[in-house]
């Protein structure tokens, strides 16, 4: 806990937003509210009230549950942003045409630390880099008109200014910093 405490602290600082896990959310994060995105399981949802409710955006994992606890948190907090956080793989764009369809509005497309993507099918066989799979998304939803309709994050294995400006050629809207953070 207590890196994510500092971690808030700095975002805190700087003005950002940090991505914690909403299970270890507790009253020593309460200074940072307005800087913290709950990462959140659906089966955390019913007692992560507060934290939505704050929060500037809240995140799902992108499990099959996801969408429902996605519409229900829309219903219940409408002023929230709230967003899906989606592992790349072959198969990503087609997920993300889903979300959409389903009203997501953010959609966090994430490979590994390394920017690496893996199979789906296989997931310790490297598919390519995060770079190429956002791209992949990105066109697919502009070939179907959706792009307009959905904010697409980048994230993993950024750890150079150069790297966010590869992501965001590549179709992402913003990127998402971990790495850096940790040296």
């Amino acid at each position: 806990r207590d890196v994510f405490t500092a971690m808030a602290e700095a975002a805190g600082t700087l003005g950002t937003l940090i991505e914690i896990p909403a299970e270890i959310l507790d009253r020593h994060f309460e200074d940072y509210i307005g800087n913290i995105i709950p990462l959140l399981s659906p089966d955390h949802f019913e007692s992560a009230g507060k934290w939505i409710e704050s929060a500037p955006i809240v995140e799902f994992l992108d499990t099959t549950e996801s969408v429902a606890a996605l519409e229900e948190t829309k219903k219940q907090y409408p002023e929230v942003l709230v967003m899906i956080k989606t592992e790349l793989n072959e198969s990503s764009h087609e997920r993300v045409e889903y979300l959409v369809s389903r009203g997501v509005d953010i959609i966090h497309l994430k490979a590994d630390r390394n920017g690496d993507v893996h199979s789906q099918s296989q997931p310790d066989k490297v598919i390519g880099f995060m770079k190429d799979y956002i791209r992949k998304a990105h066109n697919h939803l502009v070939d179907k008109g959706l792009r307009n309709s959905i904010t697409l994050i980048g994230g993993g294995g950024i750890a150079m200014a150069e790297h966010v400006a590869k992501a965001i050629i590549c179709g992402a809207d913003l990127v998402s910093i971990n790495i850096p953070l940790l040296l």
